[in-house]
């Protein structure tokens, strides 16, 4: 993990985040996670903010095949987690993004989350994405930062869905969940306080796994069903 010191009482009302960067242990994927780590770096350097930057930490998150290192650990600072067999995955349907919230949920399982992750606050990334500009935490306690995906809009279509898989969403005053109030939204990028996302994150990933398994679910949903198991 790679982790920059700032100033403590100089800076008020700093709030540090660490960036975790999920990803595997593909060949394509290795470049993207160099790349993306070069211009972390650049705009954590460019920050207005100096010392006081919120931008902390940084670790890639890989699954990989035992948990085995993949050869850029010493290039990108890394943590290693099981990714699902080929075995595994067949019961998914072999939907490998499932591996996107077991590798957070291993993280959290893990002494590293406590030990080497100082920051309450995680923005989980993806290989594909560039930081073109110094990144505020504007997330809060309950009150985390997401990006709107207008793929993932109100559709009615999805009302059944909804009412089979997030029962939490009625309360205990209602029949059924309003489809309607599920945002639109995924779990990356988002910056978000940790111990929200030790409440979510087992759910996000059981939630995945049935919906995939679900097969309208699977036919309405398509390839970001994972996204809609965290949202």
């Amino acid at each position: 993990t790679a982790v920059f010191a700032g100033a403590g009482g100089e800076c008020p009302g700093r709030k540090p985040y660490h960036t975790l960067l999920t990803a595997t242990g593909q060949v394509y994927q290795q470049w993207q996670c160099r790349v993306m780590y070069r211009h972390w770096l650049k705009q954590r350097a460019l920050d207005p903010k100096g010392a006081c930057t919120e931008m902390t930490g940084f670790t890639r998150l890989v699954a990989s095949a035992g948990a085995r290192p993949d050869g850029i650990e010493d290039e990108v600072p890394s943590f290693f987690v099981h990714e699902y067999t080929n075995a595994e995955l067949r019961q998914y349907n072999g939907y490998k993004v499932v591996n996107r919230p077991y590798s957070v949920v291993q993280l959290m399982a893990a002494p590293y989350w406590r030990e080497r992750i100082p920051e309450e606050y995680v923005l989980i990334a993806e290989t594909d994405h560039i930081f073109m500009q110094p990144i505020p935490n504007t997330a809060a306690p309950g009150a985390p930062s997401a990006y709107v995906f207008n793929y993932m809009g109100v559709n009615p279509a999805f009302e059944a869905i909804v009412h089979r898989h997030w029962r939490a969403g009625c309360g205990d005053s209602c029949t059924a969940p309003d489809y309607r109030t599920v945002q639109p939204i995924g779990p990356s990028p988002v910056l978000i306080h940790k111990p929200d996302l030790e409440r979510v994150g087992a759910a996000w990933h059981k939630t995945a796994i049935a919906l995939k398994l679900d097969p309208a679910a699977d036919a309405r949903l398509g390839w970001v069903i994972e996204m809609w198991g965290y949202a």
